[in-house]
């Protein structure tokens, strides 16, 4: 008799584990560098949504109207929720590699995020992020994590075609792209 596979909640696996870094200090550092680097590239935007959002410091770096930011982490949006006082953000929780009953934005941001998804669930996260954004700043880091964090770890190559069969990359330069869609 074949044993079945166990059944993984890959979302609270992923709520466990980030949360679990929060609590430890993590902070998220390629932010800055990210958008140091793309901002100047960018077309004109007025609305914003953080696709993985983390701590929202994304928004610190950045002139919009409105943020919205999305994370899996329950505990990070719940937070985030609690001690906003900037009335032009706003959090919701979600996958991004589910539909996402959001509205549309200016500029998509996903910086230091797609590495964290599984490798089948890339195709419907970039998906996601091309019909939620007009234009994207995407980061990802194609090393591992050493922690298990990164669940899709593949060659800078392998990342800009994925990329490229969901979005126009318009600049490219150090695992960090400007697309639109």
């Amino acid at each position: 008799m074949a044993s079945e596979e166990p059944v993984i909640d890959y979302g609270l696996n992923e709520d466990r584990k980030c949360s679990d870094l929060y609590r430890r200090g993590y902070r998220s550092g390629p932010v800055k560098r990210t958008l140091s680097w793309a901002v100047p590239l960018l077309d004109h935007y007025r609305t914003v949504m953080d696709f993985g959002c983390g701590l929202a410091t994304s928004g610190d770096y950045l002139d919009f109207q409105h943020y919205v930011g999305v994370d899996i982490d329950r505990g990070q949006i719940d937070r985030l929720l609690r001690e906003n006082t900037d009335d032009r953000c706003t959090f919701a929780r979600g996958d991004i590699a589910d539909q996402l009953e959001l509205d549309a934005c200016d500029l998509g941001l996903c910086i230091g995020v797609l590495q964290h998804i599984p490798t089948d669930r890339i195709d419907a996260a970039l998906d996601t992020i091309a019909s939620l954004s007009t234009q994207q700043v995407i980061s990802v880091c194609p090393h591992s994590s050493g922690h298990g964090l990164h669940l899709t770890v593949k060659p800078a190559d392998w990342w800009e075609q994925r990329l490229q069969d969901h979005l126009q990359i318009v600049h490219a330069g150090d695992n960090r792209f400007v697309c639109r869609s």
